[in-house]
């Protein structure tokens, strides 16, 4: 029997805290599609391998 294990999800806040990003850049970021939130209740949450993806993307483009 495999077991799941809880994916660990990320606040709005402890993305920019996390990422150093400020509102402006968020916004930004979600408008190029860098960042793809799961939306509940209106609130913008990330899953970690999210998170690592764009943090690889933005190092690639060298903004990181």
């Amino acid at each position: 029997m495999k077991l799941h294990s809880r994916k660990r999800l990320y606040s709005k806040q402890e993305v920019l805290d996390m990422m150093n990003m400020t509102e402006i850049t968020y916004r930004r970021n979600l408008k190029k599609g860098l960042l793809n939130p799961i939306r509940i209740a209106g609130v913008d949450l990330y899953f970690e391998e999210d998170l690592i993806e764009a943090m690889n993307e933005s190092r690639r483009k060298g903004k990181l």
